[in-house]
């Protein structure tokens, strides 16, 4: 197996794994949510998905033989400020 396969059969296996975890994780951060803090409910839930696809896209980035630095910093963005809005919402 080549490489560009290899990265695009890690990236389906990860999807798979993570996918089915949406609902639960959405679930129990709603549950777990401060009601003073309930107009968060929606970027709470969509955090979640959208730190999964920063993962992916800083993954993606790097492995190409001259990453991008803008692509870099957008992927981090994508995926360090929603785990920020979870930890805060958290907290």
């Amino acid at each position: 197996m080549t490489s560009p396969n290899k990265l695009a059969a890690l990236v389906r296996l990860a999807v798979m794994l993570l996918v089915p975890t949406m609902a639960c994780f959405g679930y129990y951060t709603l549950d777990g949510l401060d009601p003073a803090r309930s107009a968060w409910a929606i970027p709470a839930v969509l955090s979640y998905p959208a730190a999964l696809v920063g993962l992916i896209g800083m993954v993606s980035t790097l492995r190409v033989p001259q990453p991008s630095r803008a692509r870099f910093v957008l992927w981090s963005l994508c995926l360090v400020l929603p785990v920020a809005l979870l930890l805060w919402l958290r907290s």
